[in-house]
């Protein structure tokens, strides 16, 4: 699972170093009553570069869905 090293602003995951750039699509998520452990990551890294971790018990399609969720905009509708 990925980690937030807050100290280099950068998203850690298996072990390679992703810098994040402050968006407003970045988010987290935990379970309720432990914010320390991160079960869905979604960030921005550069422009139309996004990365999106997950763990149980979150399934892919649920991190899929999640991920979408940060788009305001509606796909497919001009």
């Amino acid at each position: 699972m990925p980690r937030l090293a807050s100290e280099f602003r950068r998203v850690l995951t298996c072990g390679v170093a992703l810098r994040q750039v402050a968006s407003k699509k970045n988010f987290q998520l935990t379970p309720p009553g432990n914010a320390d452990d991160i079960v869905f990551l979604f960030g921005k890294l550069r422009r139309n570069t996004y990365v999106c971790d997950f763990k149980p018990p979150m399934s892919c399609v649920q991190a899929f869905m999640a991920a979408l969720s940060a788009f305001e905009h509606r796909m497919g509708i001009s």
